[in-house]
């Protein structure tokens, strides 16, 4: 009995190790397919040694890494940096750079005075391209905001022709944009200024035929300028 018990027990084991290791196989296959599934992850990074250290534990989870590295002016000056020290380990763990780009301050009407100009957008646009070249960017991200609603379309306007030099060198573009809802505003006078002036200048239909890919930013759903409530309230 006691044999029969202990060869009952081993072929309970092998059972056991042989469902593990079917479920190994089944772990490595999904997560083979997740790899090949062409899914990306995209980081954003600020100037500042913690941020470094961050990225140094971290570099093997990110895909494409997107600095706050480059401002623009009124008349299409760009100017900033990417730390040599981002670029040189991005290289090494074959991470894609794509710094963003924005209006500083998020100043709303020196963006408009930018968007506005066929002149300075062009200026703009070639400071882009030459920095794609000299530091083997991946591409580009804009990242304006407070973007008023009259300048939608000179907005899109921008992103077109950015993205026409930009694709016609090898490199991408994308854009950081505020969500949008729907077209109405909402109940009270401050969500008729995030309207006015976060939200409604982003022509999503128009950009998402123009860019890569599109960044969503998303914020607490109540603030200190909203009734009180949770930051995220559990669907109804």
């Amino acid at each position: 009995m006691s044999h029969h018990k202990n060869q009952l027990n081993k072929e309970t084991i092998m059972s056991l190790v042989a469902r593990m290791f079917v479920l190994l196989i089944l772990s490595c296959t999904s997560i083979l397919a997740y790899a090949q599934s062409g899914v990306e992850s995209l980081f954003y990074y600020v100037n500042d040694e913690s941020s470094f250290e961050s990225l140094t534990a971290n570099i093997d989870r990110i895909s494409i890494l997107a600095p706050v590295a480059y401002n623009v002016d009124q008349d299409g000056v760009v100017w900033g940096s990417v730390d040599p020290r981002v670029l040189k380990l991005c290289k090494e763990r074959g991470v894609k750079v794509m710094p963003l780009i924005d209006n500083p301050g998020f100043e709303q009407a020196m963006l408009s005075t930018l968007l506005a100009s066929a002149t300075a957008r062009s200026r703009a646009i070639e400071s882009m391209l030459d920095e794609c070249k000299r530091y083997s960017y991946y591409g580009i991200q804009f990242d304006f905001e407070n973007l008023g609603i009259n300048d939608k379309d000179n907005f899109s306007q921008f992103v077109r022709e950015t993205a026409d030099v930009l694709h016609k060198n090898g490199f991408k573009i994308s854009a950081a944009v505020v969500h949008r809802p729907d077209k109405f505003p909402g109940p009270t006078k401050y969500f008729k200024w995030l309207y006015k002036n976060w939200r409604a200048g982003y022509d999503l239909t128009a950009l998402g035929k123009t860019l890569d890919f599109i960044s969503i930013m998303t914020y607490s759903q109540h603030t200190r300028r909203t009734p009180p409530g949770p930051t995220q309230a559990f669907p109804g």
